[in-house]
């Protein structure tokens, strides 16, 4: 993918210099700012990370996410959401970007006022479901969104039988995680003898 942008008023030699580069350049050099900043993130150096991407001229979807990401493990939900959302601008049918900016959605939810809580906790429900729908192998995508069905109470979408159906959709897939849910689901019933049972059932399966 090319970042090339030539502004209107760029003067002429500076035009023909850019044209006399080889077409990979800047895209190379994008993508060593983006190996850079990834390697900063996970060593949690995240405002090192976020410096590192802010020296790209350009950036596209991929550093988008990496920022958002960046802020959201920084605890500032709010410029999460906001560089987020542009990388889901910029690419819409990308399942993990609707996952992080999810994610965000619900860190606001969770640690916002009450005014704004029910909003924010439907925005986070709202990507979750839209990250399962672009990519239903999408395993964290599902994870996040059988817990936000599991705890939410209704008026906000949330709903036993919802969370379930996510239970029932990785029983095949992924056994040891969907007897967890099941697990879960039997707690939050107080049926204590089948969530135990579930339990065991995804220790053996985990084998």
């Amino acid at each position: 993918m090319l970042y090339t942008r030539l502004l209107s008023g760029v003067l002429f030699i500076a035009v023909a210099a850019a044209a006399a580069e080889p077409t990979t350049s800047q895209p190379t050099a994008a993508r060593d700012l983006l190996r850079r900043a990834g390697e900063l993130y996970e060593h949690t150096e995240y405002q090192g990370s976020l410096k590192v991407l802010a020296e790209d001229p350009a950036p596209d979807a991929a550093t988008y996410l990496l920022s958002g990401k960046n802020y959201l493990m920084l605890g500032d939900y709010k410029r999460a959401t906001e560089f987020l959302e542009k990388a889901v601008s910029l690419s819409p049918a990308n399942s993990e970007f609707e996952l992080w900016l999810g994610r965000a959605w619900g860190h606001r939810a969770e640690t916002g006022g009450w005014l704004t809580a029910g909003f924010n906790a439907s925005k986070a429900r709202q990507c979750f479901e839209k990250a399962v729908a672009l990519d239903p192998r999408n395993h964290e995508a599902k994870n996040d969104l059988f817990d936000f069905y599991l705890n939410a109470p209704g008026f906000l979408g949330g709903g036993m039988d919802k969370a379930e159906a996510i239970a029932k959709s990785i029983a095949t897939e992924r056994p040891p995680e969907s007897e967890f849910e099941f697990a879960q689901l039997a707690d939050r019933r107080k049926d204590y003898a089948a969530a135990e049972a579930h339990l065991r059932r995804a220790a053996e399966a985990a084998r």
